[in-house]
Order: C-alpha cells, then structure tokens, then sequence
C-alpha cells in the first residue's frame, strides 16, 4: 500500500516514477503505516465495544438487536471521524509522519469535511457493491469449474482491486488537499528534496 501511495503521488505531481525509489519509499514507511493502522483499529475496537456496553446497559434487548445497533452507531461515529483522519496514509507516507499524522491529517482536510464524508460514502458503496458482485458470482463460478479455489482466486481480485481503488482515491484526494493548504511551490519543494 505504501509504495502505491508514493508512485501514485509522484505521477500526480508529474514526477517520474521509478521502481527502486517506489520500493525503497514505500519499504521504508510500511512500520509507521502498520502503527497508524494498528491505533486505528484498537480505536474502532473501543469504540465499538464502548457503544455496546452502553447499548446493552439501556434497556432489554436481545443480543441481535445489540449487535445491529452498536454497528450501526459505531460505523456514524467512525464515519465522522474519518472525516478528519481520511488522509493519514499518504500523510504518514509521503510526509514520513507518525504520531503527527493524525493532525496534520485533520489540518489538511479541515474545510472539506463533508466533500471527504461524500467520497468516503462513494467509495464505500462501490467496495459494498464489489464484493456484492463477488458473492453473485462465487457460487456459479464454483459450480462451473467444480472448485472453491476459483472463489479464492475471485476473491483475491476483488480485494485487490478495492485496496488499490480506495488507495488511489485516497491519495489523490491528499494530493489536491495539500495543493490546496500548502499551495503548488511546498510540495514541488518537498518532493524534489526527497
């Protein structure tokens, strides 16, 4: 994901794209991109766990209904809190950032929080429909070439191609936010030092 991110920003910027510089920049920030993750995922974590506890505590409700609300009330809140967070891979990457990530990430999309909102809903909608697609095609793909192994394949592809989608929308959605906080001399300044 890190070298994506590096490749597609350069060509964004008219940069020539090399292999070796890709991997060495991508290489080099794949930790501090796992580390970000990893916070991100503990925090949806709590927050969901949070959500249900307080869910459960309200009244009597069966454990379905606990679990279709408190997912439905923790995907709003990660939902408005991707608003501020939704560059923190190209920041973390390109940027080498860690920690810091997170407010320059909210720096950065501060005044675009609802166009972010519009495109985070977009591309969640377009995976949703993908992986639809995916599950309307597994079994007659099983059936025809009477292997599960064509599913896996099948589902691979699928992954692949919502990662790399959601990866590129990501970054060019950085790309202009920074042209736009930064103005077009930083950036030019900043990628050639790098």
């Amino acid at each position: 994901m890190t070298i994506l991110v590096y490749g597609i920003f350069q060509r964004l910027g008219a940069q020539p794209v090399g292999i070796v510089r890709s991997l060495s920049r991508g290489l080099w920030t794949v930790f501090p991109a796992l580390g970000i993750f990893g916070i991100l995922a503990i925090s949806w974590l709590f927050v969901t766990v949070l959500i249900g506890a307080v869910i459960r505590g309200i009244g009597n409700l069966g454990p379905e209904h606990v679990s279709i609300i408190s997912s439905a009330v923790s995907i709003v809140i990660i939902a408005f809190l991707a608003r501020f967070f939704w560059v923190i891979l190209p920041v973390a990457v390109l940027e080498r950032r860690f920690l810091s990530s997170f407010s320059r990430s909210a720096y950065l999309t501060k005044g675009n929080r609802w166009r972010i909102l519009v495109i985070a809903i977009l591309v969640i909608a377009i995976s949703r429909l993908t992986y639809w697609g995916l599950g309307l095609l597994a079994v007659p793909l099983a059936s025809l070439v009477e292997s599960y192994s064509a599913i896996f394949l099948l589902a691979w592809a699928t992954n692949a191609f919502v990662t790399v989608f959601s990866i590129v929308v990501v970054t060019v959605c950085y790309y202009h936010l920074q042209l736009v906080k930064d103005g077009v001399k930083e950036r030019d300044t900043k990628t050639e030092l790098d």
